[in-house]
């Protein structure tokens, strides 16, 4: 049972506010599970279940865990109090299931273990589980306080970029153009960036929707037109084609009012709900091809 106290507004023609008049609200909102999960065929990008929970009116966002004092040169001293988030569920069993074989994934508490996890999300830890194209793979999420969620989804078609329609050198202030096969009725996404070379180069950070049924992208019209760069090192740039399932793409990209969700690069309304049941959240897949190009300024 949550309460929460709204002040009553009296007098609607003076529009005062009286003193300590109140009323209990009641709600029965019971938390269920969020969970934000992928199943990858790009090598940039793991797979991963990502396994939070909503919080009652009540709830607070964080826990304390400790307080440091900071003393500082001049005499002063500052406190510094330590969190734990409440959202993420940290004792759920994962199981990633394709066909027969049952895949269990491990929650991953902190980034000092081994860097190429991120915090607060489930992985196969073993290296066991290798996905495959084509390939219907099933969620199951259990909990002891949250009830169990399940999804389902099935992998797209690995794209592949026309090695031989990008020149071996590419030149900033002129276009080139890529084609490719997007290997289904599926969107696509071209992201091009510097590989090697890390210094941003202009014309070289591009991010552009490719549509089903479309087999070729042409770069758009640039501003790299005058001295600002002429200093600039050439380098190795990547063109990297990411195709998605229709699931992925819904709750990805789709605009639904103001929301934009994108769950890669942690914005977005978690109210959607695609490909699960038993909670909210989306099962998804990607899979993506790439080429490397000398890119000269």
């Amino acid at each position: 049972m949550i309460k929460l106290l709204i002040p009553i507004i009296l007098g609607l023609l003076s529009c005062k506010l009286p003193k300590g008049a109140w009323e209990n609200i009641d709600s029965d909102y019971e938390p269920q599970l969020n969970v934000l999960a992928l199943i990858s065929l790009d090598e940039e990008e793991q797979s991963f279940v990502g396994v939070r929970r909503t919080l009652t009116l009540d709830e607070k966002e964080g826990e304390y865990v400790r307080g440091d004092t900071v003393w500082q040169s001049d005499g002063t001293y500052s406190f510094t109090q330590y969190l734990i988030s409440t959202y993420p569920v940290r004792d759920a069993m994962v199981e990633i299931i394709e066909g027969t074989k049952s895949y269990s994934f491990t929650f991953m508490s902190s980034k000092s273990s081994t860097e190429q996890y991120d915090l607060h999300k489930y992985y196969d830890t073993t290296g066991t589980f290798i996905p495959k194209e084509n390939t219907l793979y099933k969620l199951t999420v259990t909990t002891n306080k949250w009830g169990t969620l399940t999804g389902e989804v099935v992998t797209p078609s690995i794209p592949k970029i026309d090695s031989a329609s990008v020149p071996d050198t590419i030149f900033v202030k002129k276009p080139y153009s890529v084609t490719y096969d997007l290997g289904g009725d599926v969107y696509g996404k071209i992201a091009t960036y510097m590989s090697e070379n890390p210094n941003w180069v202009c014309g070289t950070n591009i991010n552009a929707i490719v549509q089903p049924g479309s087999n070729k992208w042409t770069t758009p019209p640039n501003d790299c037109v005058d001295d600002r760069y002429k200093n600039a090192e050439s380098g190795k740039l990547t063109i990297r084609l990411r195709v998605m399932d229709n699931q992925y793409y819904e709750y990805m990209y789709r605009i639904k009012g103001n929301d934009f969700v994108d769950f890669l690069t942690g914005g977005g309304s978690r109210g959607y709900t695609i490909g699960v049941k038993g909670g909210i959240g989306v099962f998804g897949a990607i899979a993506a091809d790439k080429i490397e190009r000398i890119i000269v300024p």
